[in-house]
Order: structure tokens, then sequence, then C-alpha cells
């Protein structure tokens, strides 16, 4: 173990002692691995000196041996990752990181079956040998005709509803929000079992629904019942079509990326960029439930013709997944915000440029880049280099950035899948 300053700390490293605050509050526990809001907390706290646990390989006294990492401008047969790369310049140092990385991250288990996927065959492509392609520009409407038709399919639990409501409502206290919440057990059980997660990382439980409110806030839990009700709303989209297990699991790694840059650019809204990056492919679920052989058949032709899967949809729907997320966003009054993440995350940086839609965009390549699950897109836009510029990310940020999200999808994936 090896004693350091707090100025000196870096996110991935491992506590090796409690820390305490001067007033003697336990801050965190022995053996957490410190991320941006960790850092936060310990220079608010005043801790000045903290001790790490030497993470080298106690065998060899050396960091870990990695795998080989081919050269990204290698002329051999390229694996089905290193094709998400094509579009992007192979010589910008962020794209040759990023590159590094995801071939790292892809050597683990986890990873390797979806990795191996080619984008053309894979389980998302959806349609049968024998099923002849469709043409592009299919007739279906427009994006608002497809959130119209069925109320009962885009609809929000009445719950949401309610919090929204006596949140909304200045004479509110915390234990009449709370009293709220309590209404309805299954989601009290839901948002108990993440507000206690690693997510969260708080030293003692939290037991009840008020003092979650106490903790957490209010508003955090709000866009947590959206979360978890968006994720029940279309759990029944049948697996021949999309692998919903991949989609949220995609969906859940953007929301904690989106998180992870938030916090560390000290955004005030890292929640609110937490559900953006959760619910920012929401489009993709409606095309797939109103128009289901139309969104595979857009799908299966972008990863054959090696296009982006958006701009596949707009050449069959004259329209994208963009689109309809947002006409949704917008019929369930969500914050404007986060509707410019979910109706700009493919070109963030469009007139007026929006921090949120970048944030989410850059989570969203970053996810792809690093092969967790997938929601049909298959390629790296090459713009995120621009989007890293944007949003002023210094040198070595993901080499920072990528063991927690590693960490933090691993922990939680199972969690929020359990809360559905």
């Amino acid at each position: 173990m090896s004693m350091i300053t707090s100025a000196a700390l870096n996110p991935g490293m491992v506590l090796g002692e409690d820390i305490y605050l001067p007033d003697g509050r336990l801050l965190m526990k022995k053996g957490t691995i410190l991320d941006f809001e960790h850092l936060r907390s310990v220079r608010v706290g005043g801790i000045k000196e903290i001790e790490i646990l030497d993470t080298l390989n106690p065998e060899t006294g050396s960091g870990a041996i990695l795998p080989s990492v081919p050269d990204i401008h290698h002329t051999g047969e390229k694996a089905p990752w290193e094709k998400r790369f094509s579009k992007c310049d192979p010589d910008h140092p962020v794209i040759r990181e990023l590159y590094r990385l995801a071939a790292l991250n892809l050597e683990s288990s986890d990873q390797k079956e979806w990795s191996s996927t080619d984008p053309e065959t894979g389980p998302s492509s959806g349609l049968t040998p024998e099923e002849p392609p469709l043409k592009f520009k299919t007739f279906i409407g427009d994006p608002q005709s497809l959130i119209g038709p069925d109320l009962e399919l885009v609809s929000l639990p009445e719950i949401f509803y309610q919090i929204e409501a006596v949140i909304n409502n200045p004479r509110s206290s915390a234990f009449q929000i709370a009293e709220v919440i309590s209404k309805d057990p299954g989601l009290s059980a839901k948002l108990l079992r993440i507000v206690n997660s690693a997510f969260y990382g708080f030293p003692k439980q939290v037991d009840t629904i008020s003092r979650a409110v106490a903790i957490v806030g209010s508003d955090q839990l709000h866009l947590l019942t959206l979360g978890t009700s968006v994720i029940a709303l279309f759990r029944d989209i049948p697996s021949g079509l999309m692998n919903m297990g991949w989609f949220w699991k995609h969906s859940l790694a953007c929301g904690i990326t989106a998180r992870l840059i938030a916090s560390f650019k000290n955004f005030p809204n890292i929640e609110q960029l937490f559900i953006s990056g959760l619910l920012h492919d929401l489009g993709k679920l409606i095309i797939f439930k109103n128009h289901p052989r139309e969104a595979v058949a857009a799908l299966s032709q972008a990863g054959r013709s090696e296009s982006f899967h958006y701009l596949m949809e707009q050449a069959f729907f004259g329209f994208d997944h963009l689109q309809v997320g947002l006409a949704l966003a917008d019929k369930w009054k969500l914050p404007l915000s986060l509707q410019q993440a979910i109706g700009g995350h493919h070109d963030p940086l469009k007139y007026p440029p929006s921090a949120d839609a970048a944030v989410v965009n850059l989570a969203d390549n970053l996810v792809n880049a690093l092969g967790y699950g997938t929601s049909g897109e298959h390629l790296v836009a090459p713009r995120v280099v621009e989007v890293c510029e944007f949003l002023g990310l210094p040198g070595g940020f993901l080499e920072k950035l990528v063991p927690l999200i590693n960490r933090q999808v691993e922990e939680t994936f199972h969690l929020f899948q359990a809360s559905t």
C-alpha cells in the first residue's frame, strides 16, 4: 500500500483504508474503486492524504501483462469489432486510443460473443434468408403517427405523473413525496435496490423511501422512476427482432458513461444525463413495435452496406429513430435538455450545439467501440473527435474513463434487469 496526497489521486485507484471526515463521519470504505465523484468528495471533505492499495501484479511486482493489440493500420482480415472504426481517421490520437482500449476491453469473456458477431449476420439482423429485401422509402407515415394510434403502448404509468405532480408542488414536503412513491410497493423496492447499489455507493444502507428522498433527492428518484418505467414498457419485443438484453445493456452503458463524463466535467445534471443515455434510442423501440419488418430490413441493410443505422432509417422511412424518440419525449413532456439529448445525439454540434446531446453522442460511440451490447449501430462515428474537442476533454481522458465504465456496467446491469 502507498500513502499519497489527495491531489495525486486518479479514477480507478482502490482505497487501502476507510476514509473519515474531520468530524468523524465515514466517507468511504476500504476497497472502494475511486471515480470522479469520489475524488471530488475527498477534496471537498478536506482529506489531505489517503492510503491506496498497490494494484500491481503481486507475483511479479509489475503491471498485468496486457494482450497484444493489432495495429490499426494492419492489412490483414479485419475482425468484426475492427470494422467499427472503418469511417474514422486511424491517425487521430483519440481514435487510436479508443481502438487500443476497445481491443483490450473485448478480450474479456463477457464481450467475446458480441465482438465476434458480424453486423451483417448477427442475432440482431433479424431477416430470414428467404425474405425479399424491402425497397427504400417504405411509406409508414411520420414520427407523430407512430406514437399516436396506441396510447397504451406509449403511456407512462400513473405513478410517474403522481410523483411529478407532488414534486412540482412547492408546498410538498419530502415526507409527502416519499408517501406518494410508497403507494407503489414494486416501484419502491426497485428504487431502493438501485439506491443501495454500487451505482450510488452510499456507505450505509438506505432502508426507506423517505431516507432515499432525503439523500438522493426527489428529482433523481423521479428520473429513476422514468427509466425503470420505460424499460418495463418495452420488455415484450420479440428476441427475433431485437435482442433486448443486448439493447438494454447498450442503453445502460450509455447512461453510465454519460453520467461519468458529466461528473468529470462538473455538469450539474449528471442524473438527468444518465437517463438521457439510458433512453437515447427510445425511438428505435417504437419503430420496432409498430413496423418490425421494415425496422429489421433497415437494420440488416445498414450492416450489409456498412452504413450508419440512422441514415438507413432515413432511406427507408424518410425519418429516423431520433425524430420518433423526440416526438415521444415531447408527448411525455420530458425536460427540454432530455429532449435535446434524445433528438440530437447523432448530430450534437448542429446549430445550436447541445452539451447534453454531445455527452450522449460521445457515450454512445464509446459504448459501441467497447462492445457493451448493441442497439443496432455497428460503426463509430468520425465526429467523435470533434465532440471530444467541443466538450474540452483532455488527453488521456479515455484511459481514465474506460475502467470506470467497465466496473459500473457490470455491477449495475443485473440490478436494472431485476428491476423490470
